[in-house]
């Protein structure tokens, strides 16, 4: 008989939450609804701190255009198929 390992369809589903993440989510929605979030988000504009107005500003972007997608580099040519060889090893599929 088998014991554990991966099984099909086992685990939490994607996007799932917990009871807690639940009652987390539901706190933050009831004190976000008893507050004037535009008036909050202004004042923070406001603020002398220019790195406070910096973030404020990325974060209000982000969230109104999404983030942007990052970059990367790799130095290494390597090939596809080495890269999937190398992703089967790390599963211990290989």
């Amino acid at each position: 008989m088998a014991h554990g390992g991966k099984r099909i369809g086992a685990g939490r589903k994607p996007g799932s939450h917990t009871a807690a993440q639940l009652a987390a989510m539901d706190v933050a929605a009831n004190v976000l609804g008893a507050v004037d979030q535009v008036a909050i988000w202004k004042k923070l504009l406001r603020s002398r701190d220019q790195k406070l107005v910096l973030d404020v500003m990325k974060y209000l972007t982000d969230r109104a255009h999404g983030k942007p997608t990052q970059r990367q580099e790799v130095h290494e040519h390597i090939s596809v198929a080495e890269i999937l060889a190398a992703s089967f090893r790390l599963d211990g599929q290989a």
